[in-house]
């Protein structure tokens, strides 16, 4: 037996090993990439009117008034997308934070406000910790923390999606319907990059 726990030992700390090295030969291209982009963002920000008019002078003279005004419009249309998202994410802690409150849990404010940063990426959601944690405590018997848990995922998400169109296409100046759609397209096509794009 003790042989058997020796090689498994031995076994799982090659395993580690293996994987702390290879984990460290990632380290210095990610020290590489910080690098050229700090200098990279600082030329930019330092050279950025004789970018802005190189890239300029690249659209036939024609197309320089469309693409300015395309330009411009995609900038305010992607501000105020962000201004939409961070209300939609201050309405869901406010719903967070008074749920976790009713439900007399530890640091209701702090978890609420880490389950609202969760809850703004698209991929994962509220539900990426409510779900879990609302079975989690069901199954260890703690019957009205679970169901309170579970209602209100529940309740966040059906408020979310009523007004995340509403929110998004007003501020945009599109139909709700319109929005969702494209946001919804965006999102299985592109990602969440195509979810703003679209």
């Amino acid at each position: 037996a003790v042989q058997l726990a020796q090689g498994e030992l031995r076994r799982l700390s090659a395993t580690v090993v293996t994987w702390v090295a290879n984990k460290a030969t990632i380290l210095p291209g990610l020290l590489i990439g910080l690098i050229i982009t700090l200098i990279s963002t600082f030329f930019i920000c330092s050279e950025f009117d004789v970018i802005r008019e190189f890239f300029r002078r690249q659209i036939p003279e024609r197309y320089r008034g469309l693409a300015g005004e395309t330009w411009l419009t995609f900038g305010r249309t992607l501000g105020r997308m962000l201004s939409s998202y961070l209300l939609i994410m201050c309405i869901t802690f406010c719903e967070l934070a008074v749920g976790f409150t009713i439900l007399k849990l530890d640091y209701a404010v702090v978890l609420a406000g880490l389950v609202s940063l969760v809850d703004i990426l698209p991929v994962l959601g509220t539900g990426t910790v409510l779900i879990p944690w609302g079975l989690i405590a069901l199954l260890l018997g703690q019957w009205g923390q679970g169901i309170g848990i579970l209602l209100l995922y529940g309740m966040v998400t059906v408020v979310r999606n009523i007004l995340e169109p509403r929110i998004i296409g007003k501020r945009i100046g599109l139909h709700p319907l319109v929005t969702l759609i494209f946001m919804y397209l965006g999102l299985h096509v592109l990602g969440l990059p195509g979810m703003f794009l679209f």
